[in-house]
């Protein structure tokens, strides 16, 4: 505890007979006014101790007689003089503490071994603080990098949906387009009456059907094919969009 530490706890003692300096801001220091201008005011708070204060700042001054500002002073020295009787003790402890081989530290005479047993412990917590915090500082790297990759694997998933639906309308349009390909002759008058045989090229006899689903031709393995007629010719197309010529046939069931 030094001088200056000891004036500053006199000063807040607060005297009960000092002058008394009124401040601007609404304090009040305690003390003896030692001298006094237009320009500053310097005021003894405690024994070899004074502060200098700005003229502007003083409200007003409230003084004491002599004989209070004996007593004061003689108090001050009372406690100054027993403030270094006990700062000559600890300064008196302190060197007998080192005499043994002591070191202050964190608070408490302690042997050279025993403080560096606590500065080991306290790096090996140091070093396991550095650990642990690289360890959640990878884990949230990891964890950024798990929600990107989940970011662009939903955004390929909603790409190949998209991908999926667009395929379908394609396969959909083609669909329409053979369909309308295999109509392509419509526009001929049909026949008023369909043969109920036709031949194909290789001389297999073919039967037709006629219902209210249209006129088909029967495949030997039970496929039905439309068949259409251009106004002078017969033909179906088969399921690979082949066109095969037909001619109506007289056999018979």
């Amino acid at each position: 505890m030094g001088l200056a530490v000891f004036a500053i706890a006199m000063a807040a003692a607060g005297p009960t007979w000092a002058d008394q300096v009124h401040l601007s801001n609404g304090q009040v220091l305690d003390g003896i006014v030692l001298r006094q201008s237009d320009a500053q005011v310097v005021l003894q708070v405690a024994w070899e101790s004074h502060i200098i204060l700005d003229r502007e700042t003083v409200v007003k001054i409230d003084t004491v007689d002599e004989a209070a500002r004996t007593a004061l002073l003689n108090r001050w020295h009372e406690d100054y003089q027993a403030f270094r009787k006990r700062d000559e003790r600890q300064q008196a402890f302190e060197e007998s503490q080192r005499a043994k081989g002591l070191v202050f530290y964190r608070g408490e005479w302690l042997t050279k071994e025993e403080v560096q047993a606590i500065k080991t412990d306290l790096r090996h917590a140091e070093a396991e603080r550095a650990k642990r915090e690289a360890a959640e500082e990878s884990l949230k790297r990891e964890e950024e990098v798990r929600k990107k990759l989940e970011g662009e694997l939903a955004a390929l998933t909603q790409r190949l949906q998209g991908m999926q639906v667009e395929q379908a309308r394609l396969q959909q349009e083609i669909t329409s387009l053979r369909q309308l390909l295999s109509r392509r002759h419509r526009r001929w008058p049909l026949p008023r009456r369909w043969p109920r045989f036709v031949r194909d090229p290789g001389g297999r006899i073919l039967r037709v059907a006629v219902d209210a689903s249209g006129t088909a031709v029967e495949l030997t393995d039970g496929t039905r094919c439309e068949l259409v007629f251009d106004g002078a010719t017969y033909s179906y197309i088969d399921r690979n969009g082949v066109v095969h010529s037909v001619e109506p046939s007289d056999a018979e069931d």
